[in-house]
């Protein structure tokens, strides 16, 4: 919609004729349709020819603006989708480097505890999950270690190793460990279960045969801070660091 234009010379106040247009709505007229006064059949077919010319150029250019934007859109929707593989592509790879560092550190461990501690490896599992009655995970070790005394152990006959690793191993992080460790005994300790979700019972009927089993805790980490490291020792457990030449501490 455009103002009505009103052309010629036809010896009338145009400020006057304008406001009654306006009081009549007449201004609200379609581009193309002219008010003409004093105007010969060729001016009007002409300033149709250019109305229709300025309006098809406002649709082109409408359509081309329309084009641009699918285009900057579609590129915007490259970039995003590029930044979404390449996070998607980094965390896959994190995730590969969170179970390869997991299988490091229970290597080392299992080492330890085979070559060194002379015990006989029965079972080891990974990421071990655990669950509540009502089936909902409520903690998660990295691996789950079970040993037999063998041939020359000096120590328990029944032995589990519960392996944790972090990444970026922190006083946090530490304490995290901490929780998922006495959610595990308190599994251990309730012993089978009767009722619950399937899961739940199936994971209690497990868990009861290591009734008895000396717990150890491993912990592992590319760097372990001192801070860390200390309070494991205190709590006479395992550490593994990888970033140098590993450090092996156990109590019985």
């Amino acid at each position: 919609m455009s103002a009505a234009v009103c052309v010629g010379n036809n010896g009338f106040e145009f400020v006057a004729f304008l406001k009654e247009l306006e009081r009549m709505g007449a201004l609200e007229l379609f581009e193309t349709d002219r008010i003409t006064l004093g105007w010969t059949p060729q001016d009007i077919q002409t300033g149709q020819l250019a109305a229709s010319a300025l309006k098809e150029d406002r649709v082109l250019q409408l359509a081309e603006a329309m084009a641009a934007m699918q285009k900057e859109h579609s590129i915007s929707f490259q970039r995003e989708e590029t930044l979404c593989n390449r996070v998607l592509t980094l965390e896959g790879y994190n995730s590969n480097q969170d179970k390869s560092l997991e299988h490091a550190v229970t290597d080392e461990v299992d080492d330890h505890m085979q070559v060194h501690m002379h015990y006989k490896l029965e079972e080891r599992e990974h990421r071990f999950r655990i669950w509540d009655s009502q089936g909902s995970e409520v903690g998660e070790v990295d691996g789950l270690l079970t040993y037999t005394a063998g041939p020359g152990c000096k120590g328990p006959s029944n032995v589990v190793v519960v392996v944790e690793v972090k990444s970026n191993m922190t006083d946090e992080e530490y304490e995290k460990i901490q929780r998922n460790i006495r959610t595990l005994q308190g599994a251990i300790s309730a012993g089978p279960a009767t009722a619950g979700a399937t899961k739940f019972r199936r994971q209690q009927a497990s868990l009861a045969q290591l009734q008895g089993h000396k717990l150890l805790v491993a912990i592992g980490a590319p760097v372990v801070p001192r801070s860390v490291e200390a309070a494991a020792v205190q709590a006479r457990q395992l550490v593994v660091q990888l970033a140098r030449s590993h450090q092996s501490i156990i109590f019985f």
